[in-house]
């Protein structure tokens, strides 16, 4: 890829053929039947790629509407988008979570108060699995947050690592 000085000034079109050869390599690399590739600039997609295949033994390929179950990948996503807001300054993740998002609220008011956003990032708020409360997966960010508050605790926030799919 080009050096980031010279990325600032090219339209993502330039970076094309070497974004196509960084996907194909790493579909090599890691024995990838297919992915897909989007490329957001300026708060548009820019760009949307497909490559290989969605289903190798019915030949069908991917095309940039293939769904992907990604599992958990979507928290290293999260925690590099919060982690660029800390470095940028716009948000501070040892603050609590009330800070940001005034309708948290948890099952015990102190932990309301205490937990923050690194707890969350941390899987230290005190709060187990309970995945049953977003299985199938069809509510939204913020349709989870009227559950949490009746959601108890299993622990002291902090006191210990409870993996959770909810923060």
């Amino acid at each position: 890829m080009a050096p980031q000085s010279v990325a600032r000034g090219k339209s993502i079109a330039a970076f094309t053929p070497e974004l196509d050869q960084l996907a194909i390599n790493a579909m090599a690399d890691w024995k990838v039947p297919g992915a897909a590739l989007a490329v957001v600039q300026h708060g548009k997609v820019a760009l949307a790629r497909a490559y290989g295949q969605r289903d190798v033994e019915a030949n069908l390929p991917v095309t940039p509407s293939t769904q992907f179950l990604i599992g958990s990948i979507t928290k290293t996503f999260t925690a590099t988008a919060v982690a660029l807001l800390h470095n940028e300054e716009r948000l501070d993740w040892t603050k609590p979570v009330r800070d940001y998002i005034p309708e948290f609220r948890l099952h015990d008011a102190v932990a309301t108060d205490r937990v923050t956003v690194r707890d969350l990032l941390c899987h230290q708020t005190g709060l187990p699995r309970h995945d049953w409360v977003w299985w199938p997966g069809d509510r939204s960010a913020t349709g989870l947050l009227g559950p949490l508050r009746h959601l108890e605790l299993s622990r002291d926030i902090r006191a210990a690592w409870q993996y959770n799919n909810l923060c």
